[in-house]
């Protein structure tokens, strides 16, 4: 694997506090890199690969903290669009929300207008007879929540679009995805024409919403002035992203961030739902990519207190100890997501352009690579496309979004085959 080195990775730190320098020293360093190690091949994969969704379109599911299947397996999700998505999206447009059957075939599909590339419109499966995604209610002028069950009929909508979801607690964590499009457009919504001049709520009324599932009145859990507070900080370059309730629907973890002189610190912060009480896990600068493990237990990409970046355990406490001897730590940061004892995540792209697939198995410490799959440069920025790996819920496939064919495409990935390895 034609990895950055331990100089490099230093070089692209160093350079956090010049956000352009940064940018124009990585993109010619790529391109310089990728001409010395240029692959011939654009995937290698020693598993069968299904591509989802209409050959001419765009498909993508979106982010890696939740899967395409349905909890019992019977429907899939996807989002698909003919829109170019190596390109922003437009707020005009609209793209699709696909049901289908367990092989691909769709049964229903609805257009959304919330949404971005790197998370769609953040589907969701709540249990196996409902799921939800968010929308712009162009009536209402305000981003909503429609939730719809397993046979494609509306249920209900909510009245902030939701982040996250526990059947569980019946409750769901909402963010304010358009302070995300003016801080971070990866991850924002533009339905709305003037998205880059909103003014934004007041600290003391922006935050994280705690969105009861039955309908009834949202409420801000955690306010930005009182992070701020907890924090220290006097700026108003700052966000919540990121929640995530855990297994039982009675925590979330989240993120905080802030921005000072071009600069980003991360910390990493847990609301006890029923109580309402706070707890600082991680404040080290860097928390990357999360997922539950239980209820007690998270694993995570972040920095350790003494300045070491990788792959942790991470408790409800802030107790930090690193993950499997480190065995996933020398391709940097991915997107881990959990299957029993099993943990599959991904890399950014390589010098070859490469994003490698990877599976951990937590009980041997053992390593399998899953497949490398080609990353062209069109595609960069908010418009890049991660693997954002997911699992079936019986953890016999995996899902991942990708452009090694030149479009953005859904595929699963079927791990209970014959692995005979291949190149396309």
């Amino acid at each position: 694997m034609t990895q950055f080195n331990v100089l490099e990775r230093r070089i692209a730190r160093l350079l956090t506090s010049a956000p352009r320098a940064k940018a124009a020293a990585k993109a010619a360093w790529q391109r310089w890199s990728y001409m010395l190690n240029r692959p011939n091949f654009h995937r290698s994969c020693p598993y069968p690969i299904q591509s989802l969704g209409r050959p001419d379109s765009a498909s993508f599911f979106g982010y890696y903290d939740h899967s395409p299947a349905s909890p019992d397996s019977r429907r899939l999700l996807w989002h698909e669009t003919n829109a170019d998505t190596a390109r922003p999206p437009w707020c005009a447009s609209a793209i699709d929300i696909v049901l289908a059957d367990h092989e691909g075939n769709p049964l229903s599909r609805w257009p959304t207008r919330a949404f971005n590339w790197q998370q769609g419109a953040r589907l969701q499966w709540v249990d196996a007879q409902t799921f939800f995604y968010n929308d712009f209610d162009t009536s209402a002028h305000c981003y909503v929540t429609r939730l719809r069950n397993n046979d494609g009929r509306w249920l209900r909508d909510l009245s902030k679009p939701v982040y996250d979801a526990s059947a569980q607690s019946g409750l769901a964590v909402s963010i304010n995805f358009e302070r995300l499009a003016q801080l971070r457009p990866d991850y924002g919504y533009f339905a709305r024409s003037n998205h880059a001049q909103i003014p934004m709520p007041s600290d003391q009324e922006d935050g994280l919403w705690v969105v009861p599932l039955d309908g009834t009145a949202p409420y801000l859990a955690v306010s930005l002035s009182l992070l701020a507070e907890e924090f220290g900080y006097q700026g108003d370059q700052h966000k919540v992203n990121h929640p995530m309730l855990d297994p039982l629907g009675q925590h979330c973890v989240f993120l905080y961030r802030v921005f000072e002189h071009g600069r980003r610190h991360d910390s990493l912060w847990l609301l006890d739902l029923a109580t309402g009480s706070l707890t600082l896990l991680v404040d080290t600068g860097m928390v990357s990519h999360l997922v539950w493990y239980d209820a007690d237990w998270l694993i995570g990409y972040m920095r350790a207190r003494d300045g070491t970046d990788g792959y942790y355990w991470l408790d409800r406490s802030g107790h930090l100890q690193p993950l499997t001897e480190r065995k996933l730590d020398d391709l940097g940061d991915g997107h881990p997501s959990v299957n029993s004892r099993r943990v599959i995540t991904d890399s950014y792209p390589d010098k070859a352009r490469l994003q490698h697939l990877r599976l951990l198995d937590l009980d041997t410490g053992s390593v399998e690579h899953l497949g490398a799959f080609f990353h062209g440069f069109q595609y960069a920025g908010p418009q890049r496309c991660d693997l954002h790996p997911r699992f079936s819920p019986d953890g016999q496939a995996v899902f991942i979004d990708n452009v090694c064919e030149g479009s953005r495409r859904l595929y699963k990935i079927d791990l209970a085959a014959s692995a005979t390895q291949n190149h396309y």
